[in-house]
């Protein structure tokens, strides 16, 4: 009778997973059931009763830093999505360089599990480990919450389908199993479903004019971005279109890479915090500010408050490489 009970449970799923380039001094929550911990062998003993049933010397997380997560999930799509969710979130807010390099999850049904579904994965080192102090702890905890739920309600919506692309092309612009040159193609193509929704002609002038704009309200170098984000775009159409590009520009590509990287990332902050008014009335606002002071004002007093409560998210450089 007990088994019988125990096999009709509904399944709940329990994740643990080691992210690298990361370092962290306390426990961070991103939500509801998900936090930011250091690894400790005793993680494992919580989870259920039923843990005994699972060969503990099979479970060893190669890291300090863990993502974990008791999502009230019951397939392993909907936790992938989740778990895709949260690095995204904290990569936003970062600008580091965060991997998944290995996770364990089983369902609450421990009986019925005959080998522990671990994973890993290939990264290469990360070129710094961002830290999160700990007087930013809060922030990154009211960043997440903030997001998580735009992610998995508002932004499923297909009037948003805009933002998910850019969204999408900033994932694959920090997968690092894939060249620079398409890592920056990915970035710049992230920045036109925000920034030009209207345009098929004279994209190079208006985008680098926008995103410039938009960028100088949050302490950036607007003829810097201007000048960066044209580049790009001409790199970035030599390659749509066939076409050679001088082998010199090898030598900046890594450089040019992270700014774009960057002006993505702190434009999407903007657009998601924006969400619900949706990417057409801010991208026109941007647009109208060029020419307004008025609007000028408007968007101001719309960046200057994204800049108080998230000011330690909205860096204009990559850390100390660039």
């Amino acid at each position: 009778m007990f088994i019988d009970e125990l096999l009709n449970r509904p399944i709940r799923i329990f994740y643990l997973a080691t992210l690298s380039g990361l370092e962290i001094y306390q426990n961070v929550s991103l939500g509801t059931d998900y936090y930011l911990k250091k690894y400790d062998d005793s993680d494992f003993d919580k989870i259920n009763e039923f843990a005994v049933f699972i060969n503990q010397e099979e479970i060893h997380l190669p890291g300090l830093f863990i993502l974990k997560m008791y999502p009230k999930i019951t397939k392993i799509a909907d936790l992938f999505e989740l778990e895709n969710h949260l690095l995204t979130i904290i990569r936003l807010f970062s600008f580091g360089e965060v991997y998944i390099s290995y996770r364990v999850f089983f369902p609450e049904r421990i009986i019925k599990t005959t080998k522990l579904n671990k994973s890993s994965f290939q990264h290469k080192k990360p070129d710094y480990i961002w830290t999160l102090p700990v007087i930013n702890k809060d922030k990154l905890t009211d960043f997440a919450t903030t997001l998580l739920p735009l992610f998995q309600q508002q932004l499923k919506d297909d009037k948003h389908k805009a933002i998910q692309f850019a969204l999408e092309r900033f994932d694959w612009s920090m997968r690092d199993d894939i060249s620079i040159e398409r890592r920056l193609l990915f970035a710049v193509m992230g920045l036109e479903p925000l920034f030009l929704p209207k345009f098929t002609s004279g994209k190079a002038a208006k985008l680098s004019q926008r995103v410039s704009k938009l960028l100088e309200e949050f302490d950036f170098d607007q003829p810097q971005v201007k000048s960066y984000v044209k580049r790009a775009y001409n790199y970035r159409n030599k390659i749509v279109h066939g076409s050679k590009y001088p082998e010199d520009w090898n030598k900046e590509l890594p450089k040019l890479f992270l700014k774009i990287l960057n002006y993505l990332r702190v434009s999407l902050i903007f657009f998601l915090l924006n969400l619900p008014l949706g990417r057409d009335a801010f991208a026109e606002l941007i647009a109208d500010s060029l020419a307004s002071d008025d609007i000028k004002k408007k968007l101001q007093t719309i960046t200057s408050s994204i800049k108080k409560r998230f000011d330690v998210c909205l860096k204009t450089h990559h850390h100390d490489l660039l």
